[in-house]
């Protein structure tokens, strides 16, 4: 699974914008640090980066997956919610509510 990311970069790479390359290689890191391939914050995260980053969330919690039935919407938001409550200490940059 975690493989599609470098896969992405050897395809992107040098054939589009490097800041549209850098997007769509960072869109499963976490605004914690605990996504990856590299477990960067939202510090290190560009704004376009960070909406990517959660919408990807948001995508795969709604979508129904081989692992996993979709969530309804109202437990999205309360998964979206929990993770912001872990965070709150740390200077948010961009918050999905």
């Amino acid at each position: 699974m975690r493989s599609h990311v470098s896969i992405t970069e050897d395809i992107l790479g040098g054939t589009i914008a490097p800041d549209i390359t850098k997007i769509a290689v960072r869109h499963h890191e976490k605004l914690d640090g605990s996504g990856y391939p590299r477990g960067l914050t939202e510090k290190e995260l560009s704004m376009e980066e960070q909406v990517v980053a959660i919408a990807d969330i948001v995508s795969a919690l709604l979508g129904t997956r081989s692992y996993k039935e979709a969530y309804s919407k109202d437990k999205d938001l309360i998964h979206l919610y929990k993770s912001r409550q872990r965070r709150e200490k740390s200077t948010e940059k961009l918050s999905p509510f």
